[in-house]
């Protein structure tokens, strides 16, 4: 870190991961492509395939293709919410995604 960058507040260490994932906009009431380009145990950041903006705070349901698994099944849809909310530019917005406290607290278990 230097003098004109912010200090990292993150509770858990980030580790890269390029995956798909599909995110359900409660707000809009539909699912959307995304990809993740990290993750922890507290949350991740996702590049996501949207016609409008997400704004902090808004609620999510995220899904991460792990494996191979063509579609994302409903059951491994966690709870989420906006954090951080880049620009919406082509399409694509840059987000950073909070799981819900009780997931958080039962993946650090």
């Amino acid at each position: 870190m230097n003098a004109s960058s912010p200090p990292d507040r993150r509770r858990h260490p980030r580790i890269a991961a390029v995956r798909p994932a599909k995110v359900y906009q409660h707000r809009a009431g539909y699912y959307a492509h995304a990809r993740t380009s990290d993750y922890s145990h507290s949350g991740l950041q996702l590049e996501i395939v949207t016609p409008r903006p997400l704004t902090v705070g808004e609620p999510l349901s995220v899904a991460i293709a792990w494996g191979d698994e063509p579609v994302l099944a409903q059951r491994s849809m966690l709870p989420a919410r906006v954090v951080r909310a880049g620009e919406l530019i082509e399409g694509k917005q840059r987000i950073g995604v909070a799981f819900d406290a009780a997931l958080a607290t039962a993946a650090a278990a």
